[in-house]
């Protein structure tokens, strides 16, 4: 349950601006629901933020492997614009990182 609560807490880091406590509170819970798409996915958007592309590609790689989609990962949240946001930033994350991949 706490990483839950630690998803929950990261993803508001994130609302705010905090990335560095977002990817906290995100890298915590992802070592206990390492396949919950929420949290990888948020946890994806907290290290691209930080310019931490090899973190970002791991967490994109695993949520691919967890079968997690954008629409799995945003249903949880019901307002439209908020999805949208978040959606627009994780699919710039996936881009990023793509690019931050060829260049290696």
């Amino acid at each position: 349950m706490r990483a839950y609560a630690l998803t929950g807490i990261g993803i508001a880091n994130l609302f705010e601006g905090d990335n560095d406590a977002a990817f906290a509170m995100l890298s915590e819970a992802a070592i206990h629901i390492a396949h919950y798409p929420v949290t990888i996915a948020a946890l994806a958007v907290a290290a691209a933020r930080r310019g931490d592309w090899g973190t970002a590609r791991d967490a994109l790689a695993r949520l691919e492997e967890a079968g997690g989609t954008a629409a799995d990962t945003l249903a949880i949240f019901q307002d439209p614009g908020l999805r949208a946001m978040i959606l627009a930033e994780l699919n710039g994350v996936q881009q990023r990182a793509a690019a931050s991949a060829e260049r290696r």
